[in-house]
């Protein structure tokens, strides 16, 4: 069989505000503006899955814990 890999591109209108903000953190972390925008891509999507998945915890009940609870249960009071 034989693989074929398809890249997927989005042309995106940032303005010079953005572009500047791009440009500092190129030369300050030393990738690529595709590199940070796909990392900050990739970060959004996994914030949005976990507000899904709290959502969907908070509607379906059940038990639910005090922060007080956690860290005295996990030793993260001292």
């Amino acid at each position: 069989m034989n693989a074929v890999a398809i890249e997927d591109r989005i042309v995106l209108e940032i303005g010079p505000e953005l572009g500047e903000i791009l440009s500092f953190l190129e030369k300050r972390l030393g990738q690529s503006r595709a590199e940070i925008v796909r990392r900050i891509v990739l970060d959004g999507i996994e914030d949005l899955e976990d507000i899904e998945l709290a959502k969907d915890a908070l509607a379906e009940g059940g038990r639910r814990w005090t922060l007080e609870e956690v860290s005295k249960k996990y030793g993260l009071d001292d």
